[in-house]
């Protein structure tokens, strides 16, 4: 199947993004979602993604 055209949703917004990227799927588009938020306590609400973003700060001490 030939794709209509591609979306990287960025950020999880609690399921909303997750249910549209599946659904745009079933209509021939490559839609993925990415996670960057690093606050993992914060996971539990998102319903998925397709890739994750940890941006990890190193301090010097």
């Amino acid at each position: 199947m030939k794709t209509k055209g591609s979306i990287l949703f960025a950020g999880c917004e609690y399921y909303n993004t997750w249910y549209l990227s599946r659904e745009l799927r079933k209509y021939g588009w490559e839609a993925d979602l990415l996670n960057w938020d690093s606050n993992k306590e914060s996971w539990h609400h998102y319903h998925g993604w397709d890739h994750i973003y940890l941006n990890i700060i190193l301090k010097r001490i």
